[in-house]
């Protein structure tokens, strides 16, 4: 079973590993949950528009996107980890410049758990959203190849107010998997910025 393997893997030494093989946990979980739910859709329109769907079978949260977010999880892990010790070297550096007691460094120390607190809690709604959307992704991409038929998508921003860069992309269609906006790219927004 692919979540057993995951959680197998779960029971690492290093702590970032720890991090990461425990997220997988959930993130296979929450992946393939999603998956199920919009290849069953996929498989559903295309019933509905007269398309053979004889060759589609079932979800699989393939190889390829698990080890691509784990990779992509690895480098949060990273990310995190980076600045949550810096953050502790200048509390340190700034406590042993100012002269502060030990309680002052406390409370300054405190400080950053907190932060991390935050840090911590945006970040799981982050990945839930993520996860979420990359079963859904990975599912049409496995009808795709199954069928040769491909699904487009729109972008649909309904929250108020928009900002330029939401308005510039609303209602948008694209391929469902087409990178909307590459790494490192940059994309105009309605008003003109960039």
């Amino acid at each position: 079973n692919e979540l057993d393997e995951t959680v197998q893997n779960a029971e690492q030494d290093d702590p970032q590993e720890t991090f990461v093989d425990e997220m997988m946990v959930v993130a296979v979980a929450v992946m393939i949950d999603k998956g199920e739910i919009q290849y069953a859709e996929g498989k559903a329109i295309l019933f509905k528009a007269g398309i053979d769907t004889s060759n589609l079978t079932e979800f699989v949260l393939n190889d390829v996107a698990r080890d691509a977010y784990r990779n992509y999880l690895t480098k949060v892990a990273d990310s995190y980890g980076k600045d949550t010790a810096e953050s502790i070297r200048k509390v340190l550096a700034d406590a042993q410049e100012k002269g502060l007691s030990n309680a002052e460094i406390k409370k300054n120390l405190k400080g950053i758990m907190q932060s991390d607190k935050w840090r911590t809690d945006r970040l799981v709604n982050n990945e839930l959203n993520r996860q979420w959307f990359t079963g859904g992704l990975e599912s049409i991409k496995q009808i795709k190849s199954q069928t040769g038929y491909e699904f487009e998508t729109a972008i649909e921003h309904d929250g108020e107010p928009q900002c330029e860069f939401c308005k510039s992309l609303n209602l948008k269609w694209y391929n469902a998997g087409d990178v909307v906006v590459p790494k490192d790219g940059q994309f105009v927004g309605e008003d003109g910025g960039v």
